[in-house]
């Protein structure tokens, strides 16, 4: 997996915009861009030849004005917002958990509440350890600090297996 994140900052609306780009296919994901600043979005698009295959919007509220539909319209991307925000033109309305998938093997997973995204950062920070240490429990429970008894612990509150996930 290897890709690029280009920021962008609309300064009115203190909005960032960010694109998410598959360096071997250049497909992107465009998420939260601004209304106004579409024409900068398409630029950087073109800019840096890419295909845009969805414009995400993580959240809907009345000073951040979308562009995902100009954009939408004009890269044929398809559009995808939070299930039940409120944005329902969008293509894909993504339940927590939900992944978009773009490029060779990049995927966007949709994270809807603090303590979601601490439980899925937890798991995949505990899998990237179990990986470096070669699965042995004893060894990554030193790597991070924490007693075997709460890693095997956590093991089990995540479901997590060398079979399974391994």
């Amino acid at each position: 997996m290897d890709h690029e994140l280009h920021q962008l900052f609309d300064p009115e609306s203190s909005t960032f915009t960010y694109m998410l780009v598959d360096v071997a296919t250049r497909e992107a994901i465009v998420v939260d861009s601004v209304d106004r600043m579409v024409e900068r979005d398409l630029g950087v698009v073109h800019r840096l030849g890419l295909r845009v295959r969805y414009v995400v919007e993580t959240h809907a509220h009345a000073d951040h004005v979308t562009g995902a539909g100009l954009l939408r319209e004009k890269t044929k991307a398809k559009a995808a917002a939070p299930f039940k925000c409120g944005i329902s033109p969008a293509d894909v309305q993504l339940a927590h958990g939900d992944t978009l998938t773009f490029g060779v093997a990049e995927a966007l997973l949709a994270i809807h509440t603090l303590s979601e995204f601490r439980d899925v950062s937890e798991k995949m920070f505990i899998l990237q350890k179990l990986e470096e240490n070669g699965w042995n429990v004893t060894q990554t429970a030193k790597a991070i600090d924490t007693p075997r008894s709460n890693l095997y612990k956590k093991l089990e509150q995540y479901g997590i297996t060398q079979e399974k996930d391994g």
